[in-house]
């Protein structure tokens, strides 16, 4: 009896460990979380917190004009979640009921950034306006660059950029070169720069406000793994990320 209760036990060890060893080689969920380009070194810092607190969980990132990023998920890439810069930037995906789930995440701002030093002596909004002054803006298509047109209506300021740029990162590029007097972008974009440009702020009874939005996108194939990472872009985890970064409360 001794040596069969001892068999049974050997087997029951062997077998124990052979399904703890299956469960720890179990691979990980893996997601894409697709991120306008604004929100690339917050995002960044948010998941990685979010892969410490579920390691389970591999997230993968791809940045881009919030417009990118629509029309990505239009022509099928294989994308979990989808961060923007301005909540309005998703109403072409709700038209095709391409996401759910959408949470409000934090907000952003405009302001002017100008090359360290500021050459051309750059000091209100105003100065944008003076033909001499090369101005950096986004293209109208994505965020960035029809709120800081709107920025520039409210203050009834008629300013011709001298090169419209994809995305908010492009803009402070030509801004950090010296290529450019001016650029107008998030705060967060300055603040991200800081250590080659300066910022000129915009006065908040013109200035524009931005709603960071995120999604799950219908169509993924992991759809608890992508809704806990949206549920975690509003933790208090995420938000004082976010407010770090320099982004306002939702």
């Amino acid at each position: 009896m001794r040596i069969f209760h001892s068999l049974i036990v050997v087997v029951s060890l062997v077998g124990a460990t052979g399904c703890g060893e299956q469960h720890a080689q179990r691979p990980p969920r893996r997601i894409v979380v697709a991120g306008a380009s604004s929100l690339t070194e917050v995002l960044d810092d948010v998941i990685e917190l979010f892969e410490r607190a579920h390691p389970g969980v591999k997230v993968s990132a791809s940045f881009g004009a919030s417009s990118s990023l629509i029309a990505q998920i239009q022509q099928g890439a294989p994308i979990d979640v989808v961060a923007v810069a301005d909540d309005a930037a998703l109403d072409p995906l709700r038209t095709i009921a391409a996401v759910n789930s959408a949470v409000a995440v934090a907000t952003n701002r405009m302001a002017i950034i100008v090359p360290k030093g500021n050459p051309a002596r750059i000091t209100a909004l105003g100065d944008l306006a003076d033909p001499k002054v090369k101005v950096a803006l986004c293209t109208e298509k994505v965020p960035c660059g029809s709120l800081a047109r709107s920025v520039l209506s409210a203050a009834g300021l008629a300013v011709t950029p001298v090169t419209s740029e994809e995305n908010a990162k492009a803009v402070v590029a030509k801004v950090r070169l010296g290529e450019v007097d001016a650029g107008v972008v998030y705060l967060t974009d300055g603040l991200a720069a800081a250590d080659r440009t300066e910022m000129v702020p915009i006065p908040d009874g013109v200035n524009a406000t931005a709603t960071v939005a995120a999604a799950v996108v219908t169509r993924t194939d992991q759809p608890v793994a992508s809704e806990s990472f949206r549920a975690f872009l509003v933790s208090p985890t995420a938000r004082r990320a976010f407010a770090a970064r320099g982004f306002g409360p939702a």
